[in-house]
């Protein structure tokens, strides 16, 4: 009787500790959707990672699926930075009771469509017991703000990619001025070049990109209305 009771409190014992332990973390969403324009420079799927315990953790956090239409691409932000679009797994410390985010960042480059993301997160060396899931959806639609005839008339086309110091862009009508916006994955305005009708080599401009730091940007080309004509991500090398 002593050791069958024995036996019945260790059990409780361990089954309080596992139960401790899948509780060490949550996520504030199970499910995060977002919508908007083809246009638009990203989508933001924003969720948080929460540390349940009073001590330190150090939270893994891996994008299982990422299911994307032609065109697209998404990258996982954290506390410590928004990670390149190829970066599928990183970890990063949580202090005792407090919340970072773990959000999911979508670029549609003008493409319509729906995409789905999948991100784990669980207490580095103790997966079997703390994982927690999101899944993240975004659906890009047709654009209001991009006129038909804009997008029909015009085919642009800009290499090298990945670029090292300079990017070139061909395609654009010589008898209109456009402007050429860099945008880091933040969202962030990095540079503007204006490119004034009729200035263009054999019908190519070439845009200077030797000082910007490696990553990844967003090039987006817009004529004098501010018509968006050309939404397309580029790497930079060192």
């Amino acid at each position: 009787m002593i050791k069958n009771l024995s036996y019945s409190l260790v059990l409780i014992v361990m089954l309080c500790a596992t139960n401790v332990l899948a509780q060490s973390i949550d996520i504030t969403t199970d499910s995060v959707s977002v919508s908007g324009s083809s246009s638009e420079f990203e989508l933001v799927g924003n969720n948080y990672v929460e540390n349940l315990t009073g001590g330190d953790l150090t939270i893994v956090w891996k994008r299982t699926i990422n299911n994307l239409p032609n065109g697209w691409t998404s990258s996982v932000c954290d506390k410590m930075a928004c990670w390149a679009a190829t970066t599928d797994s990183k970890t990063f410390a949580l202090q005792g009771n407090r919340t970072e985010k773990l959000d999911v960042h979508f670029y549609p480059n003008n493409n319509l469509g729906t995409a789905i993301v999948e991100m784990l997160a669980w207490v580095q060396g103790d997966s079997a017991n703390t994982v927690v899931k999101s899944t993240f959806k975004a659906n890009a639609g047709l654009t209001s703000n991009v006129t038909t005839s804009a997008k029909k008339n015009v085919e642009v086309s800009f290499y090298p990619n990945p670029v090292k110091d300079n990017m070139f862009v061909a395609g654009l009508p010589e008898n209109q001025s456009f402007k050429v916006e860099l945008y880091s994955l933040l969202g962030t305005k990095v540079i503007t070049y204006s490119l004034p009708a009729g200035t263009s080599q054999s019908g190519i401009h070439q845009i200077d990109m030797q000082e910007l730091p490696k990553g990844v940007y967003m090039v987006r080309i817009v004529d004098k209305s501010m018509n968006l004509i050309f939404n397309k991500s580029v790497s930079k090398m060192k």
